[in-house]
C-alpha cells in the first residue's frame, strides 16, 4: 500500500485560493441580502400593509378604504357600493357583507385592507371591474 503524501501548495496558490474563496463568501452573502429583502417585502405585502386601489369619480378620488366622508358619501350614502358588489359575481356573499360593513357601518380602513388582502386575484379584478360597470375609474385620477 502507498502511503500518500501532501506537498504544502506553493505561496500563489494560497492567496488565490483565499480569492476565490472571498468571491464565493462575497456572492453567498450578496444573495442571503436579496432573499432577506424579498422576503421582508413579501411580509410585508402580506401584513396587509397594503394598499387597495384608487377609485375616481366625477373629478374625485380616494383610496377604497379610505375613512375620509368624501368617499363615505360618494360610496355610502349614494347607495353605490351596494350596486358596486352586485355586480360583483365572483365574490363569496360573506366577503361582500364584510367589505360592505368595513367601509360603510364601522369604516375601518384596516379591515378593508385586511379582507381585500384576503381576496383572490379573481375576487380583486371582479371588484375592480364592478366599480368600473358603476361609472368608476381605477387607479386613474383626473387632472
Amino acid at each position: 500500500m502507498k502511503r500518500l503524501t501532501l506537498e504544502r501548495p506553493s505561496d500563489g496558490a494560497i492567496v488565490k485560493l483565499r480569492k476565490n474563496l472571498f468571491l464565493i463568501k462575497s456572492v453567498a452573502l450578496s444573495h442571503c441580502r436579496t432573499v432577506v429583502l424579498n422576503l421582508t417585502w413579501i411580509i410585508f405585502i402580506i401584513s396587509g400593509c397594503s394598499s387597495t386601489f384608487l377609485v375616481s369619480k366625477d373629478g374625485k378620488g380616494y383610496f377604497f378604504g379610505s375613512k375620509s366622508d368624501a368617499i363615505y358619501r360618494m360610496l355610502c350614502d349614494s347607495g353605490d357600493l351596494r350596486k358596486i358588489l352586485k355586480d360583483a359575481t365572483k365574490i363569496k356573499e360573506d366577503t361582500k357583507d364584510a367589505i360592505y360593513q368595513a367601509n360603510c357601518v364601522n369604516r375601518s380602513g384596516e379591515k378593508v385592507k385586511e379582507i381585500y388582502a384576503a381576496m383572490t386575484p379573481e375576487e380583486r379584478k371582479d371588484l375592480r371591474n364592478a366599480f368600473k360597470l358603476n361609472g368608476y375609474d381605477i387607479n386613474h385620477m383626473p387632472c
